[in-house]
């Protein structure tokens, strides 16, 4: 599995895209190729451009040939401008078009630049064999896959393997009916139907060990990978985690959020889980670690139930002396903010602090430094408000914001 090194880099996105790759070039010569093995998840990326820079100059190279485009690899020739120098591939460049609130994406299709001297020269026409550079031109290095930012990467959860090693990779478990792939709350998993590499490369495994806070509401993820047959009857049991000292996180501080539930009534929800063949579901799962908890190691089981069988994975959660007041939900990274998904806060009838009730006296409502006045069929006849400029002032005169009852006119 060949191991390119994924960063970041800073250009201006319009035209040019969120992500490149970054090559070198070292020896002089009128064409030289280069194979950027992008493991790319975009569908038909041969419809797609790929603009070559000179990164000294910002000279665009126009003398460009692909030789083959697909999902997990692409090969190019090239002719270089600076050498020794480097040089930028953008290869998803795209425009957006449309209203500024809702934008279309669209990636610019292939455009032949190229002299038709330079591609005869090069033995780069049309006669050459298919898929197929001169093995004689010299190889530019792969130096980085770059995204435009954080937000952007596309590492390492969504660079997926080739179908070759998946193959291979699957080879090995014939037989079971599903893998696990216990997965940080930093890695979610994104791809449901291919593997990262990342997981490939370590396996499949039993153990998920993790660093939270004390009071913070820790998120991870059991990634399951069903195999020949659909894994039906899916439930998480969870066991105590044990401390030193007697100290216990118990059970009923945890859950599985894609199991069950409540709704937005508070009552309790069970949801059945069915994962195809083949298809990858990721089961966030949440503890809720006491304020009180004395620092240091908790060890615990949690048990992955299906129709087929079970299998137990063992959790070590290594807590730390700092006290998140907030449970974490400030920092989105943590996905603390997951358990609100089951929150019975203010499901009474009390508004919900700070705002006050409203205030109803006869057919009139205030709310907010707002009057409404409800005519004979409920509807408002009068709407004062007391705010001027956004501010709210007792003592200002309130306006009419209606020039007369507001009624219904059948035609």
């Amino acid at each position: 599995m060949e191991s390119i090194p994924y960063g970041l880099g800073q250009w201006p996105v319009a035209g040019l895209g969120n992500h490149r790759a970054v090559v070198r070039v070292d020896e002089p010569s009128p064409a030289v190729r280069v194979c950027l093995p992008w493991r790319r998840r975009d569908l038909e990326p041969e419809r797609k451009e790929i603009l070559v820079f000179d990164a000294t100059t910002g000279v665009r190279v126009t003398n460009v040939v692909r030789v083959a485009v697909t999902r997990e690899y692409g090969e190019l020739v090239f002719a270089p401008l600076t050498v020794p120098g480097e040089y930028y591939l953008y290869y998803l460049p795209q425009v957006q078009e449309g209203w500024q609130h809702s934008p279309v994406t669209r990636y610019l299709a292939p455009e032949s630049t190229a002299d038709p001297h330079w591609v005869a020269a090069m033995g780069l026409g049309p006669d050459r064999p298919t898929n197929k550079a001169d093995d004689q031109l010299p190889v530019a290095v792969v130096v980085e896959i770059q995204a435009v930012n954080d937000f952007h990467r596309l590492d390492p959860m969504e660079v997926p393997a080739t179908a070759a090693e998946t193959a291979a990779f699957l080879a090995r478990y014939v037989g079971r009916p599903y893998l696990l792939f216990p997965e940080d709350r930093r890695y979610p998993i994104r791809m449901r139907d291919e593997l990262p590499c990342r997981w490939l490369e370590a396996g499949p495994a039993e153990r998920f060990h993790g660093t939270a806070c004390r009071g913070e509401f820790f998120a991870f993820q059991l990634g399951v990978l069903a195999l020949g047959t659909p894994v039906t009857g899916l439930s998480v049991a969870f066991g105590d985690l044990r401390g030193d000292g007697g100290h216990q996180i118990p059970a009923a501080a945890m859950r599985c959020i894609n199991t069950g539930g409540a709704d937005w009534l508070g009552r309790p929800l069970r949801f059945e889980l069915t994962i195809p063949p083949g298809t990858v579901y990721p089961l966030w799962c949440g503890v809720q670690v006491p304020v009180d908890a004395p620092a240091g190691e908790y060890r615990g089981t949690l048990t992955l139930c299906t129709a087929s069988g079970s299998t137990a994975v063992e959790v070590v959660l290594q807590v730390v002396d700092e006290v998140l007041a907030d449970a974490g939900d400030r920092d989105l990274w943590r996905q603390a903010r997951l358990r609100w998904l089951d929150s019975d806060r203010d499901l009474d009838e009390q508004t919900v602090g700070p705002y006050p009730p409203i205030v109803v006296q006869g057919r009139t409502l205030g709310l907010l430094g707002r009057e409404v006045h409800l005519g004979d069929l409920g509807l408002p006849d009068r709407i004062l408000t007391r705010f001027d400029a956004s501010v709210q002032r007792a003592d200002a005169e309130p306006e009419e914001i209606l020039a007369g009852p507001i009624r219904v006119v059948a035609t």
